[in-house]
């Protein structure tokens, strides 16, 4: 079975995780590389701190930047 990382879509093999398209025909299961993880686990904080403290999402909204994406949190 083939990982494939579900935000850069990078593909794990024994060495790690690099950047290539995944064969046709292989089973894809989708999860996430170490940087994406820690980049989902940030905008996953910045939610759960607005939620809390009732922040409004145009005044502290935070933008979360990793491997070109941007998610605003």
């Amino acid at each position: 079975m083939t990982l494939i990382c579900c935000l850069c879509q990078r593909i794990k093999c024994s060495g790690g995780w690099i950047e290539q398209v995944a064969p046709p025909g292989k089973n894809i299961s989708h999860g996430y590389c170490p940087e994406c993880f820690q980049f989902a686990l940030q905008k996953l904080r910045a939610d759960i701190l607005s939620k809390r403290f009732g922040g409004s999402r145009k005044k502290d909204s935070v933008v979360i930047e990793h491997s070109g994406l941007s998610i605003d949190s």
